[in-house]
């Protein structure tokens, strides 16, 4: 399988809506309204999410990377400067964030196309990409009992653990996981 990672910008617009359209909650039906834009929405309003992640990528506030095998989209990472996403600002511990790390808050992959090493290279792409900018840090969590595979959206452990990230907070569900770039 030959995947190619390409940073999301508005020339992929399309593909992304694609992805999101027809791709990757055929499994999930019940999340196929997200468009990865959990992170960005802060009240409770009703929100055309579809529409609004178009505006984020053309106002490049949506950032991450999706993989392509055979130019058809068949996952997404959605990764950013951690201070970037208006709901993780809304934490308590928000003043302790800072603008030198990134932050993982998202995979998704077409469910035909899991446990193929997908994730790992979008993982891997967003970690190069950011340490060629100059970030220290990236983080990430993961649910510390996920019995559906649709539980690790934010990525299971263990691709945490083979990239080197180490465990630095946690809560009731979710283990919260960093590494230096």
């Amino acid at each position: 399988m030959s995947i190619e990672v390409k940073r999301l910008t508005t020339v992929l617009i399309d593909q992304y809506l694609k992805f999101f359209d027809d791709i990757a909650f055929c499994d999930n039906p019940e999340w196929s309204q997200c468009y990865c834009c959990y992170n960005y929405i802060t009240d409770d309003s009703v929100v055309d999410t579809r529409e609004l992640c178009q505006e984020l990528i053309r106002k490049e506030k949506l950032k991450g990377f999706l993989a392509f095998e055979n130019d058809i989209p068949v996952g997404w990472c959605n990764c950013d400067v951690i201070t970037n996403y208006p709901k993780i600002m809304m934490n308590p511990n928000a003043d302790k964030l800072s603008d030198d790390t990134v932050a993982v808050v998202c995979f998704t992959i077409d469910p035909n196309k899991r446990r193929k090493g997908i994730a790992t290279k979008l993982l891997e792409e967003a970690m190069q990409f950011y340490k060629s900018k100059g970030f220290k840090w990236i983080e990430a969590s993961s649910m510390k009992n996920s019995l559906l595979e649709s539980e690790n959206y934010i990525g299971p452990k263990n691709l945490y653990d083979k990239k080197g990230f180490e465990v630095v907070g946690e809560s009731d569900r979710f283990l919260v996981l960093r590494k230096e770039l």
